[in-house]
C-alpha cells in the first residue's frame, strides 16, 4: 500500500473463467491491485481507465464502487488512509494467470452452487459460531436482533438467500470475530474462513460482488463477462459463477432473449450432437431503452430459491 495519509486507487476487475468469478490480485494474492493518484490524469476515472490498458490491454467500461478513509489502519490514527476503489468487468480472451483468483477463495460461503458433483458451501458451522456469539449481545433485545439479523443474512428459515447481501455477511463475521484481515480471526480454516486479504482489501471484494450481483441483470452487465460470441448455456454458466447459485433455465432464457441476436453463419463450439446456436449482444442493448421482445421476469424470478 501506499504511504499512510497518501490517497490510492483500488482496482476490483472481475472475469470469468471456467465457471470460476475471479479477480485480479497483486503480490502474493492477498492484495488488491492499488497505486497512488496521480496528477498526470485529469480525472480518476482516466487514470483507471489508462491502467486497465497498460496492465490488461483492455478499455473496459469502470466505474467508481467506494471511497473510503480508514483510520487506525496502519497504526497511526492521525492520518487516515484515503482509498477509491473502482470496479471493472471483462472477458479475458486468453488464458487467465496465477494473479487471477476465485471470489470463492475469499469469501467461501458466498458460492451457493450444486450439482452431482458439488456440494454448496456448508453454512452451518459459520451459523453455529454466530449464533455462539449472540448471548455476548448487552440485553435479551438485543440477542434477538442479532439472531434475526443472522437468519435474514444467510437466508435461515424463513428467509431466503439474497445473493446481493455479500458485503453483509462479510460485515457479521468480522463484528462476530470470527474473521479478521488484520490479525487472526476465531475461525482459522480457510475452507470454512476464507483467505485473508490486506488491509480492508477483503470488504472492498464484498462490496464489488455485491454490487455486481445486484446489477447483474440490469442492461448489460452480465455481457461483460461474456465472449463476443456465445451459447445460452455459456451466458447462463457466467451467470451462475457470478451469483454463487444455480438459476431457472427457461425463466434465464426469457430474460436473455430481448437482448441478443443469433450468429449468422452459426459456428458450434462442439463437435458431437446438434450444434448449439450462437448468439450475440443485440445493439440496441447497449441504449438506455431495453430492446423489443417478450415480457421479462422480474431477476429475482431467475435465480432458483
Amino acid at each position: 500500500m501506499s504511504r499512510i495519509g497518501e490517497p490510492e486507487i483500488v482496482f476490483v476487475v472481475s472475469t470469468v473463467a471456467h465457471e470460476q468469478p475471479l479477480v485480479l490480485t497483486m503480490g502474493s494474492s492477498e492484495s488488491l491491485p492499488w497505486e497512488k493518484v496521480s496528477a498526470q490524469f485529469p480525472s480518476l476515472s482516466a487514470q483507471v481507465r489508462a491502467w486497465l490498458e497498460h496492465r490488461l490491454n483492455t478499455s473496459s467500461s469502470v466505474e467508481q464502487l467506494y471511497t473510503h478513509a480508514e483510520r487506525y489502519l496502519l497504526g497511526e490514527p492521525e492520518a487516515p488512509v484515503l482509498s477509491v476503489s473502482y470496479l471493472s468487468n471483462i472477458h479475458l480472451s486468453k488464458t487467465p494467470g496465477r494473479d487471477w483468483k476465485s471470489w470463492y477463495d475469499y469469501l467461501p460461503w458466498e458460492d451457493r452452487r450444486e450439482n452431482d458433483t458439488r456440494t454448496p458451501f456448508d453454512i452451518s458451522a459459520l451459523v453455529s459460531s454466530l449464533e455462539r456469539w449472540c448471548p455476548t449481545a448487552r440485553s435479551p433485545l438485543h440477542q434477538a436482533r442479532l439472531r434475526n439479523r443472522i437468519a435474514i443474512l444467510f437466508g435461515l428459515p424463513p428467509h431466503t438467500w439474497r445473493e446481493d447481501r455479500a458485503l453483509s455477511r462479510l460485515q457479521l463475521l468480522h463484528a462476530a470475530g470470527l474473521i479478521s484481515d488484520m490479525e487472526g480471526g476465531a475461525l482459522h480454516d480457510h475452507t470454512v474462513a476464507g483467505r485473508a486479504m490486506e488491509h480492508d482489501h477483503r470488504r472492498i471484494l464484498a462490496t464489488a460482488v455485491s454490487r455486481v450481483r445486484a446489477n447483474l441483470f440490469s442492461h448489460v452487465m452480465l455481457f461483460s463477462f461474456a465472449p463476443p460470441r456465445f451459447t445460452l448455456l455459456e451466458l447462463q454458466l457466467i451467470a451462475e459463477a457470478v451469483l454463487g447459485r444455480r438459476v431457472h433455465k427457461q425463466n434465464f432464457r426469457r430474460w436473455a432473449e430481448p437482448y441478443v441476436v443469433p450468429v449468422i453463419p452459426n459456428v458450434s463450439r462442439g463437435s458431437h450432437g446438434r450444434p448449439a446456436r450462437m448468439f450475440s449482444i443485440r445493439a440496441s442493448a447497449y441504449r438506455d431503452e431495453p430492446a423489443t421482445g417478450p415480457a421479462r421476469p422480474r431477476s429475482d424470478r431467475i435465480v432458483f430459491t
